[in-house]
């Protein structure tokens, strides 16, 4: 370790920056700059690295830690420090403010300053540089000549009046809550005085230049900094992917805005992950760190999730301007695949609706669909192809163009194997209607993947337990009785719907293709995989169940177009598991004519469309809705998340129709919530478990696995009717708040929501699922992962540093809540029910987990950040030994050691001192005195280096 001390010696940033910079470790006392702020901090700073090389004992790791931490900082202030522009310096005040009281309570943290006197000072410092650093800036707004320098063209002008308000609007009443007294929660809060300032800069430059800020967008951030694992990239680095061969380059503002209006209304676990955007001075856009599929090993597992995320910008009435080949993305964070979030555009504003005979309409759908396929071709192309010696080369795909190529080859070139070839030429169909659909291409990918091949031969190998289809039961009834009470259900809805709408082309379509499934497997009389009899029984009850839902078919002839949507939605989902049937069973075929189900499809579908129109146009339509709210949230939902796939016409049509019925006052006609997601798009799968709000069970959403968690209401038997309605309003409030503050909560290491229906009588979550279990589970020494232990730790710290950054409190943490996806990202779970519980559901939960509960919250007070961190604490210790903190002692004894004795476990035989010393720190017995999270990201930082050193040497 001596070389490393060494090292560290060397390793703040003197070699990086002139003498004169406030950073450079020559400075000693303190160093006044023009701008003040940060002046007493930096110096603080200075001197601790100054105090820790002078150490002998223990003084390397906190001296790597504050260096790390200097250097951090000097990065997060550096847009700051080097900005010349005053009005733009002055218009990042909040920002830095709130960077700044954070970064003082995470240093004085991880030098284990627990002293109120000492970090009061520290902070006291840095209010009087806020002030002193004003005047300055009113100086500027008084002198016409260095103002009119400061505004630049129109366009700076723009960003800076735009800047300082939503500085005001975004810092004004403060982020960051301290100890103090309640009038002042908030330490960052702007003070009178900078508030003052802000305003008469503005008014001073509103008059000026004679430019004033409209409103802020709710997605408008000035930093990619609040994130992990994020992209600030311009937008005129991605021209490609926005521009447009119609109406050629726009104004960076107009596509910023119009591409972040798309972007924002989309969530999907295949799209890249949108976090904020800026539409002045140089537009921007902050998405997930990704980066191109070309790893061989797992391309095509990549494209299979590209494959998902095209059909769900699809269902959202969206396609790209043009699907290239740096369209797929990887995420970094969590190694799936994505498309990326540039380049949509409404499919009605897309011209490539043709015939291309008399039978066959070429759709800008289709047309997707198929470039979709070309751009794969180009990616392996450029894979295995472009990077061989010219010998072997095949140079004629050098010519080729990516964006004007619309077929394959005519023969399979050599670096494209049989299986690929054959997706691609199911994608790429010279016939639209003999394209595969984006889920069966899904499907057909994942099997070209060689981790999936490997284990679909190894399941292979197994012996697997076969079974008589004819005799299977399946939740109490057979196949055939199954299949029989489809086909009743089909003529009873049919007959409800007095031939008003076409079933026969929607679900009756869909128990032909049943019905022919089943007849094929009683014509061969062979046994087929138990797992397959059981996910045929399944699609067969869920078919059963939607169809003879009083929910869809329980409307009047007048509501049934707006319905139609909906059924053809849930016909497609249920076409789609059939060819994964079709797909997995060797036994079945789909060349009869009743399996090419598209062409059919689509026809109907352009038919429901003039059909729908003349709904909307029916003078009786309001007082339909009013008798049918549910109607109306499909309507809307159609209106505000679908309406790229209809015509201007329609469009208008619908909008005017919710406008006037919500002027009427009918339910559900105001705008629904980014996050809503109609019942009838989610799988419903096995429960799995049941929490404080009712149950948990699998599923899966546009073919992503997801959880789903469904609220249950308490049953009415010992209320009478209007309290029982009372209480199901609350608690139906209740999930929306839950839901509005979960969806806000974008973070790579916060399991994502993304969805919520709360129609019905079950509303429910969807969420993102944890593929490989809990940390626990995936940390299991069995695994061979004990190297990766302290990086998932710290993947988990960071997600509880955004709640605590975002004012919410856990207060349930424990290991069973820090879940691991795929791609090995820790992620903390079940956050947005803690804080929005109700006071017996919060009282039940400190009854519970007895070994994760801090002191304080073990004698009946409300969680806080502090037990977050005393939680976490014990979460770290059961992740390294791989048991409970206090084993399987009784809670009562648990209680007695914690309550009485003051005592937290003893140390285990697999912790170093140094990472020991942290869960001291994290579980002290006072709430004031342990560490705070930004402090424990550090020292896990270090810990985790300093074990990759060790383990690597």
């Amino acid at each position: 370790m001596a070389a490393m001390g060494k090292t560290m010696q060397k390793f703040w940033m003197d070699s990086k920056m002139p003498e004169d910079n406030r950073w450079h470790s020559k400075h000693q006392g303190p160093l006044r700059t023009s701008d003040r702020l940060a002046d007493h901090f930096v110096e603080q700073l200075r001197a601790v690295g100054r105090e820790k090389r002078k150490e002998d004992r223990d003084g390397e790791s906190e001296l790597a830690i504050m260096v790390r931490f200097a250097r951090i900082m000097k990065e997060l202030m550096e847009s700051y420090e080097s900005q010349t522009n005053l009005l733009l310096k002055l218009a990042d005040t909040g920002r830095v403010i709130t960077l700044l009281h954070r970064s003082i309570d995470s240093a004085l943290d991880t030098q284990d300053i627990h002293d109120s006197k000492t970090r009061e000072e520290w902070h006291k410092h840095l209010m009087e540089e806020r002030r002193d650093r004003l005047q300055m800036f009113e100086d500027l707004a008084r002198n016409d000549e260095e103002l009119d320098k400061a505004l630049g063209d129109e366009e700076q002008q723009l960003e800076i009046v735009t800047l300082l308000r939503y500085c005001v609007e975004r810092f004004h009443n403060g982020i960051v809550p301290y100890a103090g007294e309640e009038k002042e929660k908030f330490r960052d809060k702007l003070m009178p005085c900078e508030l003052d300032t802000l305003s008469f800069v503005y008014e001073a430059v509103a008059t000026k230049s004679g430019v004033v800020a409209v409103n802020i967008p709710e997605w408008f951030v000035t930093s990619e900094h609040e994130w992990a694992w994020v992209n600030k990239d311009k937008l005129e680095d991605n021209r490609p992917a926005w521009s447009s061969k119609t109406k050629g380059l726009e104004h960076g503002e107009e596509v910023c805005v119009r591409t972040v209006a798309i972007w924002t209304q989309l969530n999907h676990p295949h799209l890249r992950k949108f976090y904020g955007a800026s539409h002045v001075g140089k537009p921007f856009i902050v998405h997930e760190t990704c980066y191109p599929p070309t790893y061989e090993k797992e391309m095509w597992r990549y494209l299979a999730n590209c494959a998902l995320g095209l059909q769900y910008v699809h269902d959202r009435g969206l396609v790209y301007h043009i699907v290239l080949p740096s369209t797929f993305l990887c995420s970094y964070s969590e190694r799936r695949g994505v498309m990326d979030g540039l380049g949509l555009t409404p499919q009605n504003k897309v011209d490539w609706s043709r015939k291309l005979d008399n039978q066959t309409r070429e759709t800008s759908v289709t047309y997707d669909v198929l470039k979709f396929g070309i751009a794969i071709f180009f990616l392996i192309a450029g894979k295995r192809n472009a990077n061989l010696p010219s010998a072997t080369r095949d140079k004629k795909f050098d010519t080729w163009d990516k964006e004007t190529t619309e077929h394959l080859p005519d023969v399979r070139p050599g670096f494209i194997k049989e299986a690929e070839w054959e997706v691609l030429q199911g994608l790429c169909a010279e016939e639209p209607a003999n394209r595969i659909s984006l889920a069966l291409a899904s499907i057909k990918m994942q099997t070209l993947a060689p981790n999936n091949e490997s284990e679909r031969k190894a399941l292979a190998g197994d012996a697997q337990k076969m079974i008589d289809i004819l005799m299977f039961d399946y939740m109490g009834k057979t196949i055939k009785e199954m299949v029989k009470s489809a086909e009743a259900q089909c003529l009873k809805a049919k007959a409800k719907l007095l031939d008003t709408y076409s079933v026969d082309t929607e679900y009756v379509g869909v128990y032909n293709r049943l019905e022919d499934l089943f007849n094929q497997l009683k014509t061969s009389g062979q046994p087929v995989p138990t797992t397959f009899a059981e996910d045929f029984g399944l699609l067969l009850a869920d078919f059963n169940i939607a169809i003879g839902d009083d929910d869809t078919f329980g409307f009047s002839t007048a509501s049934v177009q707006c319905a139609s949507q909906t059924i053809a939605g849930k016909s497609t989902h249920f076409h789609h598991r059939i060819d994964t049937l079709l797909h997995d069973s060797s036994q079945l075929q789909g060349t009869d004519s009743i399996h090419r189900w598209q062409p059919t499809w689509e026809q109907a579908d352009w038919k429901h469309k003039d059909d729908f129109l003349a709904y909307l146009k029916n003078p009786s339509i309001l007082s339909q809705l009013k008798d049918r709210p549910e109607d109306a949230a499909m309507l809307r939902f159609e209106a505000q998340n679908r309406s790229g796939a209809y015509s201007s016409d329609i469009v208008e049509e619908m909008d005017a129709v919710l406008q006037a019925a919500v002027h009427n006052g009918i339910k559900n006609a105001e705008p629904i919530p980014k996050w809503y997601i109609p019942r009838y798009q989610v799988e419903f799968g096995t429960p799995i478990g049941r929490g404080g709000f009712g149950l948990v069970s699998t599923g899966r959403w546009f073919g992503t696995d997801v959880v789903v968690k469904r609220l249950i209401f308490d049953s009415t038997e010992k209320k009478d009717r209007e309290q029982a309605d009372k209480d199901r309003q609350a608690k139906r409030e209740q999930f929306r708040q839950e839901a509005d503050l979960w969806f806000t909560l974008n973070h790579s290491n916060l399991i994502k929501l993304y969805g919520a229906c709360y129609e019905g009588d079950k509303p429910f979550f969807v969420c993102e699922r944890a593929t490989r279990k809990t940390l626990s589970e995936y940390l299991d020494p069995e695994n061979g992962r004990r190297r990766e232990l302290w990086f998932r730790l710290l993947q988990a710290a960071l997600g509880l540093e955004h709640l605590h950054e975002h004012n919410i409190v856990h207060g349930d943490l424990k290991n069973d809540n820090i879940l691991v996806c795929e791609g090995g990202a820790a992620k903390i779970a079940d956050f947005g029910l803690s804080i929005l519980g109700t006071e017996d559901f919060i009282t039940k939960k400190a009854t519970e987990a007895i070994q994760w509960k801090a002191p304080e919250c073990l004698m009946g007070k409300p969680p806080s950040f502090a037990s977050d961190i005393y939680a976490f604490g014990m979460c770290i210790i059961q992740a390294v030994t791989g048991e409970f903190p206090w084993h399987k002692r009784e809670d009562a004894i648990v209680k007695r050691f914690v309550l009485k004795e003051r005592r937290i476990p003893d140390r285990p035989e697999g912790f170093k001192p140094n990472e020991w010393e942290l869960i001291e720190r994290m579980c002290r017995w006072d709430p004031q005195e342990r560490i705070g999270i930004g402090a424990v990201i550090k020292i896990l930082e270090d810990i985790g280096i300093r074990n990759l050193i060790e383990t690597t040497g």
